[in-house]
């Protein structure tokens, strides 16, 4: 596939191809550590980790990202503290790093909403339409998995206006109903629902 991208760079096709040997990575890193730890952390990742959450907590931002790395670097097996850190480096603005290790979160644990609406949100708010397709998807596995968060009906109808065929102007419509009839009526984001319809 590299060989492929590296003598057809600019072919349409190239980006879905890309896209498909970033993934086909990381489930090749994935089964590597899954077979080298058995997805249990340390005794010294589980430190490292709580630690980390706790200088997030204080908003010492330079310790926590310090005690996730050393969580993730003892127990690379370890969700949660991927997670943390990938949720830790997008704040801090470090957006690339961060989707890395929000993907491996939801790879790693694929029940965690959490991950995958975090991961939607970076891709929907910091990627500003590179990576739409990545934030559809996890937005609607957070949704499967927990169908009461009203609030990705809304970023879905956006995801999906920015599509140009009537089938997604559709789904948009159809996201963005389903927001204002759950949403409570002080959201914030309802107005601009009402708006896109």
């Amino acid at each position: 596939f590299r060989q492929l991208l590296s003598e057809y760079p600019s072919d349409p096709r190239a980006e879905a191809l890309g896209r498909v040997v970033e993934e086909l990575e990381i489930q090749r890193s994935i089964a590597a550590l899954a077979k080298s730890r058995g997805g249990r952390p340390t005794p010294e990742a589980d430190a490292a980790y709580e630690a980390g959450r706790s200088a997030t907590a204080r908003g010492d931002f330079d310790a926590a990202e310090r005690e996730l790395r050393t969580a993730v670097d003892a127990s690379p097996w370890f969700p949660r503290a991927q997670y943390e850190l990938g949720q830790l480096l997008a704040r801090r603005g470090r957006l690339a790093e961060a989707l890395e290790h929000l993907r491996l979160a939801t790879v790693m644990e694929p029940t965690d909403y959490h991950a995958h609406m975090a991961l939607g949100l970076v891709c929907f708010k910091e990627f500003k339409g590179a990576r739409d397709e990545l934030a559809k998807k996890h937005f609607g596995v957070a949704l499967r998995l927990r169908p009461d968060l009203y609030q990705l009906h809304f970023y879905l109808g956006e995801l999906m206006s920015r599509e140009v065929g009537s089938e997604d102007r559709e789904a948009a419509q159809a996201h963005f109903r389903r927001f204002i009839a759950e949403a409570p009526p002080e959201d914030p984001m309802l107005d601009s629902a009402r708006e896109a319809l």
